[in-house]
């Protein structure tokens, strides 16, 4: 298996997660209700390949082409810094572009599924490669064990961090679903919205449950808990906001909104989690993004509130007009959180 130190595929590990992760897609295709609408004719052809390939799991074995095409891709490869990661997405729009992985691909459907149409296999080819993807993370993030499994966390996010984040979700959410209704645009967020968050928890076994705490212990049945990919979109949101905006060397250029929102909206981890969200409140990508921009920009400016309060207090008290009131108890939620430490 991967030694602890790294974030990279053996060979070995490949080819098992390979078999298993193509079988879980075939079955995801295959159950998938918009591609099984009736008035969908392409649709329908698609998951009947997907069954007839369940059926013929054994021949898994045989994708030659596609594996040796995706292991470049995959082994001996990191998957630590944002670099990493946006190499991974641009080495799979490679394989998504190439005619000779698509023939290879459209070649191995016909030959274990008769009288198949060859655009139906080239659809079916596109939307197999983006779930192999999104299972391939899921599975690398169970297997690498750089750090405890309960416990992925950014660096510099402490539990105080962590259950501050969990409360914003909440914020974010609310705030989306207050917009949604005078928008046309944001008509979409509706589903959205009732998918990523509730009333109560109902995540349990998550390590995420334990940031729930602090929510059950202020709300008067206002407030919401998010469910864990929320959070796990946030917290990327926060990630790159950090990589950007360190507050030892703060720039114009580093508080840049557009470029923070630019550089959140081409994270890897946040086209990954979003997509996650997506594919659980049966959206589309394109209707969907102005509630994503939205989402991203009301974080940057909890983010930039935040920031400039804490250069204000740095300020203040370097310059003496602090002292006597830095001692005064904190009411806000950080500081209630510290205090309960």
């Amino acid at each position: 298996m991967i030694k602890p130190t790294t974030l990279s595929l053996s060979d070995t590990d490949f080819h098992d997660l390979f078999l298993a992760n193509t079988l879980k897609v075939w079955y995801a295709v295959s159950v998938n209700p918009l591609l099984s609408l009736p008035q969908s004719k392409q649709g329908r052809g698609i998951t009947d390949i997907a069954k007839s390939m369940i059926e013929k799991s054994d021949t898994i074995n045989n994708f030659t082409v596609l594996e040796d095409s995706l292991r470049s891709v995959f082994v001996n490869r990191p998957l630590v810094t944002q670099s990493d990661r946006d190499f991974l997405i641009t080495s799979i729009h490679a394989l998504r572009m190439s005619l000779e992985v698509q023939g290879a691909f459209v070649e191995y459907i016909s030959t274990h599924v008769p009288y198949v149409e060859s655009d139906s296999c080239k659809l079916l080819f596109q939307i197999w490669l983006r779930k192999f993807l999104a299972e391939m993370m899921i599975s690398m993030a169970h297997i690498c064990k750089a750090v405890d499994d309960a416990h992925i966390l950014p660096k510099g996010l402490s539990d105080t961090d962590q259950n501050v984040l969990y409360h914003i979700c909440g914020y974010l959410i609310m705030k989306l679903k207050s917009v949604s209704f005078r928008f046309k645009k944001l008509k979409s967020a509706e589903m959205i919205i009732n998918c990523v968050a509730d009333k109560v928890p109902k995540h349990s076994g998550h390590f995420v449950e334990e940031y729930t705490k602090w929510v059950s212990k202020q709300s008067r049945g206002g407030l919401l808990y998010p469910i864990p990919d929320f959070y796990l979109l946030v917290r990327e949101f926060d990630t790159v906001y950090r990589q950007i905006v360190t507050t030892q060397h703060l720039t114009s250029e580093s508080l840049n909104k557009s470029n923070l929102q630019m550089a959140i909206h081409d994270s890897f981890m946040v086209k990954y989690y979003w997509g996650r969200i997506l594919e659980v409140a049966s959206c589309d990508e394109h209707s969907s993004l102005p509630a994503l921009d939205y989402l991203i920009r009301l974080f940057l400016t909890i983010k930039g509130f935040a920031v400039a309060r804490k250069e204000r207090d740095l300020f203040l008290t370097k310059d003496g007009k602090m002292k006597g009131k830095i001692s005064k108890k904190s009411q806000s939620l950080r500081g209630k959180l510290k205090g309960a430490k």
